[in-house]
């Protein structure tokens, strides 16, 4: 039901894309841990207010913490920067949004968007996908103007990440 498209399973490579309205980005790693990405436009515009977004898909814990910081852009900024970071997690898995909503697990982030921690909801036991394997998130600026995130199935150090510009 869920799942994602393999490049040919023996090869040993795992991808994931994701793009905005101006922006391609693709991950690719070697072996059998699997990868995720996402990217969004920093001035990407809205139909509803943040604090209402953050409410409808975001964990609790997170959308509190959004609607803790200054109104405007510091509440917009966080709202992308925890989007692009679950969108990549469930991209990942190979589920998306549909088959892992992004309220079922938590991400926070360090001082100024740095250190990056996934987490159930407080008070729930452990997903079995964070249970089995640990991850890592990042979060990556590819230009002035986009938010990206990838995550990377094994934990440890962020991978070694390579821009290409294509014209």
């Amino acid at each position: 039901r869920w799942g994602k498209p393999r490049v040919v399973p023996e090869c040993g490579l795992r991808y994931s894309v994701a793009h905005s309205r101006t922006l391609l980005l693709c991950a690719v790693a070697r072996g059998p841990a699997e990868v995720g990405v996402d990217v969004e436009e920093d001035d990407r515009h809205t139909s509803a207010a943040v604090e209402r977004l953050a409410r409808r898909w975001l964990a609790p814990a997170e959308a509190a913490a959004i609607e803790a910081l200054p109104e405007g852009e510091p509440r917009r900024a966080r709202f992308v920067q925890l989007w692009t970071l679950k969108e990549a997690y469930v991209k990942a898995l190979g589920r998306g949004i549909a088959g892992q909503p992004l309220s079922t697990f938590t991400v926070a982030l360090g001082g100024a968007g740095g250190a990056v921690a996934l987490a159930p909801p407080e008070g729930e036991d452990a997903t079995p996908e964070s249970s089995r394997s640990e991850w890592g998130l990042a979060l990556l600026k590819p230009t002035p103007g986009h938010t990206a995130a990838l995550c990377w199935e094994g934990g440890g150090d962020t991978p070694a990440v390579r821009w290409h510009r294509a014209t």
